[in-house]
């Protein structure tokens, strides 16, 4: 949404209210004005110490002050007595130099967003034809599994349909997984199922 950004826009909040005696949101708006004075450019989250980049950042607890996590990427850096501590992982990636470099290109703001997205909440029995319609409709879908990620596997075949349609979408569309319950007893079978299927669509997706 906000291109060719110059500067840092550092993103908080806070677990606990700021009246609150141990609220958080004072450490959180600190940290978030220090990464501001970075010499960087782009959008980030400052929580619990915690510099995340934003199109990475997801809120995965409700009550821990260490609410937010970084996803599939490294955390940029950590905020510690007021001063940027960047990470050796953010260092060695391509985006260590990108968030450094100047812009030639001036500021512009995109409000539109793209609604082609669809969000299946899945459900144990879900029948897999349901995603020839989405892909016939949208252009990206975000598959809200069940447990800790597991799709319909009770038959083998089911899997296998199911597994069929997700990989066909990847051709030239975006598929976006997540677990509706982040702590949970996993079943061996069902984790060996979705770790099989977000390798293959991470590997698909790094191919397009």
């Amino acid at each position: 949404m906000l291109r060719h950004l110059g500067k840092p826009v550092v993103l908080t909040g806070s677990q606990i209210p700021i009246e609150a005696q141990d609220t958080d949101a004072k450490k959180n708006l600190f940290d978030a004005i220090c990464f501001a004075c970075e010499a960087v450019r782009g959008v980030f989250v400052a929580f619990d110490g915690k510099i995340i980049h934003g199109a990475h950042a997801t809120k995965c607890r409700t009550r821990s002050r260490d609410a937010f996590a970084s996803i599939n990427f490294p955390v940029i850096a950590h905020v510690e007595n007021g001063l940027a501590v960047y990470t050796q992982q953010i260092q060695q990636t391509a985006f260590w130099h990108r968030m450094h470099e100047k812009t030639a290109d001036s500021f512009c703001a995109q409000p539109e967003l793209c609604r082609d997205v669809f969000v299946l909440k899945l459900f144990p029995g879900m029948r897999a034809e349901i995603f020839d319609y989405i892909r016939q409709n949208f252009r990206g879908v975000v598959i809200e599994s069940f447990g800790i990620g597991g799709i319909p596997n009770e038959q083998p075949e089911k899997y296998r349909s199911w597994r069929r349609r997700v990989l066909q979408w990847l051709s030239p569309r975006s598929v976006c997984m997540r677990a509706s319950i982040w702590i949970f007893t996993p079943s061996a079978r069902a984790w060996q199922n979705k770790k099989s299927l977000l390798r293959e669509t991470k590997r698909r997706s790094s191919s397009l």
